[in-house]
């Protein structure tokens, strides 16, 4: 690891440490404007840092420059646009959607990288592996959960989650209760499609 990996490194990890102390300023509405502004401050320093590290290493192309730049401007546009014309009271439902893409781009970068280091010369680790097993697996349930929270607050899911009574009977399968002859008893106000 050479100097220049050294500093970037460093650098990241000072923008990790402003996402902390964004986050625990976030605690009090007395500090959560500046707990944003140290957050906001984190993501610029690691988003030039990843510039940085992207324009030394000569790595991307003219096309993956062009990609790059426009999903960069359509998603500050999009996000722009939603977050001014959401109403106060609908805001955790945007900041749980914003959520999801975050976990949703992140599983999506480690299936990427898998994919990209499997077709290298020397494959892939097994502890490459591992990390990209946990990064697909967080970001998938971050996706998913952020979606399922959002749909809730906004009220779409109105469902408890492990609720079973979308299916009738399907909670005396899982309990067990049967006729006789090995059949689930079903409520006779309820029938399901089996009685």
């Amino acid at each position: 690891m050479n100097t220049f990996t050294t500093n970037i490194q460093l650098v990241y990890v000072l923008g990790a440490v402003c996402f902390v102390i964004g986050l625990h300023l976030m605690n009090s509405p007395a500090t959560a404007r500046r707990g944003n502004q140290v957050s906001t401050a984190g993501m610029v320093i690691a988003v030039l840092a990843t510039l940085i590290l992207l324009i030394h290493d000569g790595s991307v192309t003219a096309t993956g420059w062009t990609v790059l730049i426009v999903g960069a401007l359509l998603g500050s546009v999009a996000g722009l646009y939603s977050a001014r014309i959401v109403q106060m009271t609908a805001m955790p439902q945007l900041v749980s959607m914003f959520n999801a893409v975050g976990g949703g781009a992140a599983a999506l970068v480690a299936v990427y990288g898998y994919l990209h280091d499997e077709s290298a010369p020397g494959g892939v680790l097994g502890t490459t592996t591992v990390f990209t097993v946990l990064d697909v697996i967080i970001g998938s349930v971050t996706f998913t959960g952020s979606l399922i929270a959002a749909g809730k607050l906004q009220g779409i899911v109105n469902r408890p989650a492990g609720d079973l009574q979308w299916r009738p009977g399907a909670q005396r399968r899982a309990r067990g209760d049967r006729d006789r002859r090995g059949r689930v008893q079903c409520s006779p106000r309820r029938r399901c499609r089996r009685c």
